[in-house]
C-alpha cells in the first residue's frame, strides 16, 4: 500500500502497537487519525505524529459502545475527504481462568474487539466498494435466488442498494475517488 498521501484511521492508538503505528505511518506520509478513551495518552501519540500541520487528528472515544465507532468513522471520513484504512487495533485483552469468566466480560470484549471494527467497517464500505460489486449475504439469511443447474442456463441479475440503505450512508463529503 502507497502510504504517501494515505489517509489512515488507528484504533487503539493510545498505548502498545497502535501508539507505535500511528507515528510511523505519519513518518511515511500518511495522514493520520488516531483513536482511543485516553485523550492525554492519545494527544501525546499525535504530537509524534507531527501534530495538526499534517492534517493528523485525534478522536476520544470508547469504542465498545454502540454509538461511537459509526461516529468516528463518519467524522474521519469527512476530515480527511476519504480513509484508504483502519487499522482495528483497539482490543481488550482477556486472559482469564474459565471458572472467572462471565458473560458480561465476554459481551465487553466482543464489542471492542469485534462489532467495534465490523461497525466501522460497515460505515465506510458502501463508499469504497466498487458501484457493481452486488450484495452481501449473511450465513443464515435465505437464498433469494435459485442455485445455477447444469441443466440451466445461468443468467446475471444487477443488483441496487435499496433506499433504506441509500439514507443510512448519505454524509456530506466529497465522493471517493476512483483511482
Amino acid at each position: 500500500m502507497k502510504l504517501d498521501g494515505a489517509s489512515i484511521l488507528v484504533t487503539g492508538a493510545s498505548s502498545g502497537i497502535g501508539a507505535e503505528l500511528a507515528p510511523l505511518l505519519a513518518e511515511r506520509g500518511a495522514t493520520v487519525g488516531v483513536v482511543a478513551r485516553r485523550r492525554e495518552r492519545l494527544a501525546a501519540v499525535l504530537e509524534r505524529c507531527g501534530g495538526r500541520a499534517r492534517g493528523a487528528r485525534l478522536w476520544v472515544a470508547d469504542l465498545g459502545e454502540p454509538g461511537p465507532p459509526d461516529r468516528v468513522v463518519r467524522e474521519a471520513w469527512l476530515a480527511f475527504g476519504h480513509l484508504d484504512c483502519v487499522v482495528a487495533n483497539a482490543a481488550i485483552p482477556c486472559r482469564v481462568p474459565v471458572q472467572r469468566l462471565t458473560a458480561e466480560r465476554v459481551a465487553k470484549v466482543m464489542d471492542v474487539d469485534f462489532f467495534a471494527p465490523v461497525r466501522m467497517a460497515l460505515g465506510i464500505l458502501p463508499r469504497i466498494a466498487p458501484p457493481r460489486l452486488g450484495a452481501a449475504r449473511l450465513r443464515g439469511e435465505p437464498r433469494r435466488t435459485a442455485r445455477p443447474s447444469p441443466t440451466r442456463p445461468r443468467t446475471t441479475r444487477r443488483s441496487t442498494p435499496s433506499a433504506a440503505s441509500r439514507r443510512r450512508h448519505t454524509w456530506t463529503s466529497p465522493a471517493p475517488d476512483s483511482k
